[in-house]
């Protein structure tokens, strides 16, 4: 996590570029990667009958199949609580 705050908005910028500068200091002295942000896109690919099912079902619920399996994968990793 990358912290910064200041009163004024130049020292604003300054700071977060300094703490994002201190952050890739500090994972290149561990020799780990930074972590960056996930886009919240991928590429799923099934078989096309299963295509057509989740077609199907979006379409009797009124929704996109993108939100279908969005729903669908967020009740998933919810029932799995670690």
């Amino acid at each position: 996590m990358i912290n910064f705050d200041d009163d004024c908005v130049d020292d604003l910028n300054q700071a977060f570029k300094d703490s994002i500068e201190d952050y890739l200091a500090f994972c290149k002295q561990r020799g780990e990667e930074p972590q960056k942000p996930y886009s919240g896109k991928f590429e799923v690919r099934i078989d096309p009958e299963y295509h057509e099912k989740l077609y199907l079902r979006a379409n009797e619920q009124g929704k996109s199949i993108n939100k279908l399996v969005n729903e669908m994968s967020q009740a998933e990793l919810a029932s799995q609580k670690s």
